[in-house]
């Protein structure tokens, strides 16, 4: 499988966004609505249903089918209500409902757009860290690009983004999709966090882990230049080579970024099934938009 680009529809990218009526998918629908603006991109609104399991009421006259129906419909006009306001702030939106589990419907019907954004936990969301299940799925299984927005993050645009680079396959494919999916004019920089404070490192001696930490942050600037080579920019990427647990220093440099970039496993992915420790930590305790970018 080659590295996922953004881009893959001929004409406009199209980015789809979960929506289940929650303020985590509004909030979600609010970025996906300014980044689309900027990437020139359409929305494709993407509602989860299942028919809901009713006993009959003979008595009343109803019938399960017959109250289902009007539930959807109602969720339809909805949805097309949404599409409508969406369009009146900018860009063009389609809204339609995909049956089936909302994992499972958002993955199946996201396949051939070029972005999935979801809030990072809908109506039954319980806590401020706690990511829903939902939003963890399709952040584990999706094929395209994920982007999952805190529910009480403020929108910033695209001016800064920060990429996860480890070296490994996964990362690089992420600081390739970053470039492409960033406007011209952003700031994006590679950030590599290297976390030599365990026993194993101690037992080698200082002169041995400076060493070890010299070569680790020479790989990494050259691994970020090979990028910028590669798609004629040199000066397109700005480096950070910091000391640290991965994820926690990652999380606090969310803080400031308008998005943050990692790929679905690092260096320690056992599987395609599997997000990455680290990946998985931020995806929680991020308090800013986080893209995870599939695995090449």
């Amino acid at each position: 499988m080659s590295d996922p680009t953004p881009l893959t529809n001929a004409h406009r990218p199209i980015f789809a966004v979960g929506i289940d009526g929650s303020d985590g998918s509004r909030n979600a629908l609010d970025w996906a609505r300014e980044a689309a603006i900027i990437c020139g991109a359409d929305l494709d609104l993407i509602r989860a249903w299942q028919y809901p399991f009713i006993d009959l009421l003979p008595a009343s006259g109803w019938t399960a089918p017959a109250i289902a129906d009007e539930m959807r419909a109602t969720i339809e006009a909805e949805m097309a209500e949404l599409a409508a306001e969406t369009e009146r702030h900018g860009p063009r939106a389609t809204a339609r409902l995909a049956t089936g589990a909302t994992a499972d419907a958002l993955l199946d019907s996201s396949a051939t757009d070029d972005l999935l954004v979801v809030g990072n936990r809908g109506l039954g969301g319980l806590g401020r860290f706690a990511l829903g299940s939902v939003s963890n799925r399709v952040a584990t299984h999706s094929t395209v690009p994920v982007v999952i927005v805190p529910h009480d993050c403020t929108t910033r645009g695209l001016d800064q983004i920060v990429v996860a680079v480890d070296g490994s396959p996964n990362s690089i494919a992420a600081l390739r999709w970053a470039d492409a999916f960033a406007p011209d004019d952003a700031d994006i920089v590679a950030v590599r966090v290297w976390e030599p404070y365990d026993e194993t490192y101690a037992e080698l001696g200082t002169t041995i882990v400076s060493a070890m930490r010299a070569n680790a942050r020479t790989n990494f600037e050259q691994a970020v230049q090979a990028v910028a080579d590669e798609i004629g920019r040199p000066h397109r990427f700005d480096t950070v080579f910091d000391l640290g647990r991965p994820g926690v220093r990652l999380v606090e440099l969310g803080h400031e970024t308008s998005l943050l970039v990692l790929g679905d496993r690092g260096r320690s992915g056992i599987r395609a099934a599997l997000l990455g420790s680290v990946t998985t930590w931020v995806i929680h305790h991020a308090s800013c938009p986080t893209a995870v970018v599939p695995h090449p």
